[in-house]
């Protein structure tokens, strides 16, 4: 059952994109931004970061999305453990969960739409709240027996949105977290402001993800400021004779993704880089191989240009033909 304070954990490979980027500190020349004349040029190892990223980003829709009905969006509550990094790690952490909020907490927030219990209300029993907000407001701070200070800011919405099997909108607004040591003054904060959005039938799921994530952080010498923006839609279809349910197990099917993902080195004053992923030929689902996919082709080009990007082609149940082009070495 959803509880009202309780933000589930989950997987997020953009914003190791985010570390590995700045950990390489390179960033590609974008030339004329990929439209006409000069291409845009890229390194081989960032390109690699990148498809990393892109193909990360399409399993964690298929997995979190489809087969586990759940939210997709940059959760910031993910955070490090910054009692157990070395001084200077800041791409190499331990991810822990912040402490939620208890009642007599100096950070409890104001919620809606939740019963006597603090429970959010749930009319239908699908999983989904009719109408959850939290709100933490302006910012709290709390401190925990290692002497690392939380402090949440921002809220979101969680809403019930349709008559499908399962249909949701998930809306965080500044919602933001950060930890910081208060021996050493070392911080890791993020912030999400996103729409969400999916939507299942018997025959068909679709999802819409428009999410907007700014990390900062420092640990001795420079601090680390991105912004990565994911705006990204995908479909699934399962297999003839095989449909949707409520929390049942996923079917195989065919997965359509499409995404355009920014990221901005702020701290680095650098241009944006701009990836468009889409999967030319949609991905079929197949358990019986052991990477789950037995076709399909996923493409990236960077700032849209044709001759300069990545392509993972499933033909069989091993592993990806993987192949970049326009590269410098």
């Amino acid at each position: 059952m959803f509880r009202a304070v309780t933000c589930r954990k989950r997987s997020f490979p953009i914003l190791l994109l985010a570390l590995a980027l700045v950990a390489c500190a390179t960033s590609p020349d974008l030339g004329d931004g990929g439209g006409g004349g000069k291409a845009p040029v890229i390194d081989s190892t960032t390109m690699l970061t990148f498809a990393t990223a892109a193909n990360d980003l399409m399993q964690l829709t298929l997995h979190t999305v489809y087969s586990g009905q759940q939210l997709a969006t940059p959760d910031p509550f993910l955070l490090p453990n910054l009692a157990a990094m070395p001084p200077g790690a800041a791409g190499a952490f331990s991810v822990a969960k912040a402490p939620h909020a208890q009642a007599a907490s100096p950070c409890d927030p104001v919620t809606t739409g939740v019963d006597t219990l603090g429970l959010a209300i749930d009319s239908d029993g699908d999983g989904i709240p009719d109408d959850f907000t939290i709100d933490f407001g302006a910012g709290c701070t709390q401190v925990d027996s290692s002497g690392q200070a939380f402090t949440f800011s921002g809220g979101y919405e969680l809403k019930d949105t349709g008559d499908g099997i399962l249909d949701f909108s998930y809306t965080p607004t500044d919602l933001s977290a950060m930890v910081r040591d208060t021996a050493t003054g070392h911080f890791f904060r993020q912030r999400v402001t996103a729409v969400g959005s999916a939507h299942f039938t018997p025959s068909h799921a679709a999802h819409q993800m428009d999410a907007t994530r700014e990390v900062t952080t420092w640990s001795g010498g420079d601090t680390v400021h991105v912004l990565i923006h994911t705006l990204a839609g995908s479909t699934y279809d399962p297999d003839a004779g095989s449909v949707f349910s409520r929390h049942s197990r996923l079917q195989q099917g065919t997965l359509g993704f499409g995404a355009v993902l920014t990221f901005r080195d702020v701290s680095a004053g650098t241009d944006s880089v701009r990836f468009t992923f889409s999967t030319p030929t949609p991905i079929h689902i197949a358990f019986s191989c052991g990477t789950g996919i037995d076709a399909g082709r996923l493409q990236g080009l960077l700032e849209n240009a044709a001759t300069v990007g990545f392509r993972f082609t499933w033909g069989a149940c091993g592993d990806p033909l993987f192949e970049m082009f326009g590269t410098t070495p």
